[in-house]
């Protein structure tokens, strides 16, 4: 490890060339592996268990002294992942939490290919905008069971800061790939999949619908929905009820409402 008092340091300043331009340098359409800057023990340990490449990490002193964290850190250090240690108002630079919990690490990550996907419905998410909401859709997505999620041009990007932490490190979880409408539909008539369209103004229910586990189920823009071009190629479209007087449901909360659904009637 190495103690670091400048922020002229070149581990330093790379963070926070990727911090303030996290898109540039992330997984997107057409650029496959990229760097993602990760915040916070939970999530780093998760992306550590799922076989995600660390390549620097920066911590507190006082992190560091905490016995809880002796674990993550051994790992980390084990893995001969460079470690540089702050001072806390420096760390706090890089964090963009309001408390800051002491670590924060640079990952290498890479998205997957549009081909071979799981025997299983996959997760498709066609122009969500808020990072919160898309972390919640991709937590809700590993933790129903499913393995893979496609994100369509338009979308937020998944290793969005906002969206890491919101998925819990569950991104990391997943395979990630990126695609256009165009890309989708090959891949669902070469695949013999099934395109399910999630509309509130569907006229089939979710509970009335009968899966047959090779759906690609498409989650929509907060205000619009899904997109025109994926309504009018959508082999059904479903609603999930609302029987109270709210609108409609948030798309992290439906989608988890949905899989789980899914989840049930397929497997039990």
């Amino acid at each position: 490890m190495k103690r670091v008092s400048s922020g002229e340091n070149p581990t330093v300043k790379r963070f926070l060339k990727i911090i303030h331009r996290p898109e540039k340098f992330a997984p997107r359409y057409g650029v496959q592996e990229g760097e993602v800057v990760v915040e916070g023990p939970r999530v780093i340990d998760m992306a550590v268990s799922a076989g995600v490449r660390i390549t620097h990490v920066a911590v507190t002193e006082e992190f560091i002294g905490r016995a809880e964290n002796s674990p993550l850190m051994d790992r980390l250090l084990g893995a001969g992942v460079y470690t540089v240690v702050l001072e806390k108002n420096a760390l706090k630079r890089l964090s963009q939490t309001v408390t800051p919990q002491g670590i924060i690490a640079l990952c290498r990550v890479r998205a997957s290919a549009l081909k071979g996907l799981p025997y299983e419905p996959v997760v498709v998410v066609d122009g969500v905008q808020d990072p919160g909401n898309l972390g919640t859709l991709l937590r809700a997505t590993d933790a129903a069971g499913f393995k893979m999620a496609v994100m369509l041009k338009g979308t937020v990007s998944p290793y969005n800061p906002k969206s890491v932490r919101a998925s819990a490190g569950s991104v990391f979880n997943l395979r990630i790939a990126f695609a256009t409408v165009e890309e989708l539909l090959k891949v669902r008539d070469s695949e013999k999949r099934r395109i399910v369209g999630t509309d509130l103004k569907a006229e089939i229910s979710l509970y009335d619908y009968t899966p047959f586990g090779r759906e690609l189920v498409v989650f929509g823009n907060e205000t619009m929905g899904i997109s025109d071009g994926i309504k009018r190629a959508s082999d059904v479209l479903i609603k999930i009820p609302v029987y109270g007087r709210a609108e409609s449901l948030n798309v992290g909360s439906a989608s988890a409402v949905l899989l789980y659904e899914l989840r049930r009637r397929l497997y039990g």
